[in-house]
């Protein structure tokens, strides 16, 4: 969903990378996603490493993205 509001691109720290690019230059500067996290905070290291490097990002509303479920997490193991 759009954000309120917001209508013109935004600065923005971090991002959940479900619906983020990134410039190939700053994963590989700062090593990609740490596979260690395994799912839900490993885009969270990533946009805080992301800023410790002066990294930041912009909110484009008229962006689009769909996330069709996840290819990491089975639904089976929620509880």
């Amino acid at each position: 969903m759009p954000a309120a509001g917001i209508s013109t691109p935004h600065p923005i720290a971090i991002a959940p990378a479900t619906a983020c690019l990134f410039r190939r230059d700053v994963l590989e500067q700062l090593g990609g996603f740490d596979e260690t996290f395994g799912s839900y905070l490993e885009d969270v290291d990533l946009g805080l490493r992301c800023l410790r490097e002066g990294f930041t990002g912009v909110y484009v509303p008229d962006a689009l993205a769909w996330h069709h479920g996840s290819a990491t997490w089975d639904a089976g193991t929620l509880g």
